[in-house]
């Protein structure tokens, strides 16, 4: 199998996609991609090659950027006191329900009732 051919191809797509990664890591990259792509289909032609190469950086992108969602400082534990002032945790919170605001239970049986109202009408 002659990779070499596609050389120029993985070049262009790593200088396209380059970023946040070197465009040395992405010409890799898209190298093992076409490799990968060649040994299962040794036939395909240029274009499938190069759609090919194309998913792998995007989906490589699309990987790094996802990373960066996390918070800065990190994910917080239950056991972490909500403020300064404020001992009590995030622990605390879960369960409770503040006043004025209808439960799942309540809303449940709200919609369950209004159900059984339309099937009796129709």
């Amino acid at each position: 199998m002659d990779l070499s051919k596609y050389e120029s191809m993985v070049k262009g797509f790593a200088r396209r996609y380059e970023g946040e990664e070197s465009r040395e890591d992405l010409e890799q990259l898209a190298g093992i991609a076409v490799w990968q792509y060649l040994t299962k289909n040794p036939d395909a032609p240029n274009s499938y090659v190069g759609m090919h190469i194309k998913g792998t950086l995007s989906n490589n992108n699309r990987k790094l950027r996802a990373k960066k969602r996390k918070p800065k400082e990190g994910l917080r534990s239950l056991n972490t006191p909500v403020g300064e002032k404020d001992s009590r945790t995030l622990e605390d919170f879960i369960g409770e329900e503040d006043e004025g605001y209808t439960s799942e239970r309540e809303l449940i049986e709200t919609l369950y009732g209004i159900t059984e109202f339309i099937m009796g009408i129709l």
